[in-house]
């Protein structure tokens, strides 16, 4: 009897089926491990809309065919740019509070950015890149540029920044402490109006930006005072104040001013840090 012999399309079928099972179990090991490592991960690139163009000192759009920017703010807590050890662009940051109004921009940058430099109250983003020899950059040219940053946010935005819009109460005029009624004798140079009370519920910090001296006054449960008694603040960019243990609101108001003015400049927001 003559031996069978082997039928090649056969073995070669089976080689196929072989390599592609192979390949196709490599590849679900391949897609666990990276759900698994994002999973494990308290960070994530967040989805980006590249557009050609840019941005002004203000963070509003500026026409530009040399740079690309983010069109979208996006999340920006815990945010990281690393740049590629090969990168022939730079980038600038700009960011926004809650409510996207402009708050500051980087420096131009050329080297890596780490989350403690974000400003406090900064809760969106948007950034800005530039090549360095390309002032027509196409739209085909978009991705290319962007690759060449990291860009990473915590996964958990969970920090806090609400901005406060203070209120007042009409005849109701204070002399250094709010729970202290004006007599008809006080210098009206001591008299000012403050806030109605803001609820401090689910707060740590307060930060003001104002140019102008402010001073706040915390309260507790029971309406007494809590902490200073009241402090004053003087001219600055930028202040961060700590929430005493115990305040349930906080009353904010302009001394050294007229009797009827208001702290009408000042950007307040509360925070959880």
């Amino acid at each position: 009897m003559y031996a069978r012999k082997p039928n090649v399309l056969r073995i070669l079928i089976y080689v196929l089926v072989a390599v592609m099972s192979a390949a196709l179990l490599g590849g679900a090991i391949f897609g666990i491990m990276k759900l698994v490592e994002y999973n494990n991960s308290e960070t994530k690139s967040p989805s980006l809309n590249w557009q050609v163009g840019a941005l002004d000192a203000n963070g509003d759009y500026r026409a530009t065919k040399g740079s690309i920017y983010t069109k979208d703010p996006f999340d920006c807590q815990g945010l990281t740019v690393e740049l590629d050890f090969e990168a022939n662009v730079s980038y600038q940051i700009y960011f926004y509070d809650s409510e996207v109004k402009f708050i500051s921009s980087t420096a131009v940058m050329t080297d890596n950015f780490k989350s403690e430099n974000i400003p406090i109250i900064a809760a969106k983003a948007r950034i800005v890149v530039t090549p360095k020899n390309d002032n027509d950059i196409s739209s085909s040219e978009r991705r290319s540029y962007a690759k060449q940053l990291t860009i990473t946010v915590l996964k958990e935005q969970s920090g806090v920044s609400d901005k406060v819009v203070l209120t007042y109460e009409d005849g109701i005029k204070v002399y250094a402490d709010f729970e202290l009624k004006v007599n008809e004798d006080k210098s009206a140079k001591e008299q000012y109006k403050t806030s109605k009370p803001v609820n401090l519920s689910g707060y740590t910090k307060i930060c003001v930006v104002d140019k102008k001296p402010f001073c706040v006054y915390f309260g507790d449960k029971d309406g007494k005072n809590i902490g200073d008694q009241y402090k004053i603040y003087m001219q600055a960019e930028v202040y961060e104040i700590d929430i005493p243990v115990g305040a349930v609101y906080v009353r904010f108001a302009a001394p050294f001013a007229p009797v009827d003015n208001q702290i009408e400049n000042a950007i307040i927001y509360l925070l959880n840090t």
